[in-house]
């Protein structure tokens, strides 16, 4: 009889200690799962960033956007195939879908003396972040007020905005984190 109470007695202590053990886990797998977004999101802000920097005026590719869009020239250094790199002009578009809750890339290549964009080779959109919130808004100097100021969109007859802000949210477990960057242009200065 006595047997069957301690039995009963430890088979409790380690329902008890397996329950908080696994409690714990769950928690840390809550806390991995949560810096793995943030990662993914830091790592893609900062390719934007790269992406944004390398943005330079050309007459066949307007730079444009709105809250959720932005699309822009840039210059991408190639390594060729012997040890002379090639520099490409390049078209970026960063699309947010709040729907799917997905930040996408797609990144066309402009082919020498060919203004048809059909006809150049574009690489398939890819997601790169998965966001609560994504908004970007356009810097520019208004002349009357000798301010920098903010827009929320951009027309490509305004030309290259002085800078462009990226105001990230993301929901970590119960918390909800903002990121906010500003990538200015240098050849827009």
């Amino acid at each position: 009889m006595e047997l069957l109470v301690v039995i009963a007695i430890m088979g409790l202590i380690v329902l008890v200690v397996l329950s908080t053990l696994r409690g714990g886990m769950r928690l840390y797998e809550r806390l991995k799962a949560g810096s793995n977004q943030q990662r993914e999101v830091l790592l893609a802000m900062e390719a934007m960033e790269k992406r944004i920097r390398n943005a330079c005026p050309i007459a066949i590719i307007d730079f444009n956007g709105d809250e959720y869009h932005l699309s822009f020239p840039f210059l991408l250094t190639i390594p060729g195939q012997t040890n002379a790199s090639e520099t490409a002009i390049c078209r970026a578009v960063y699309e947010y879908n709040s729907n799917l809750k997905s930040l996408t890339e797609t990144t066309t290549r402009i082919l020498p003396g060919n203004n048809d964009f059909r006809q150049n080779r574009a690489i398939v959109p890819h997601e790169l972040a998965r966001l609560d919130e994504l908004k970007f808004s356009y810097c520019y100097w208004n002349a009357k007020t000798q301010v920098c100021e903010w827009k929320n969109a951009w027309l490509a007859r305004e030309g290259m905005p002085l800078g462009v802000k990226l105001i990230i949210s993301l929901q970590n477990g119960d918390s909800k984190t903002s990121l906010e960057r500003t990538v200015w242009i240098p050849v827009a200065h």
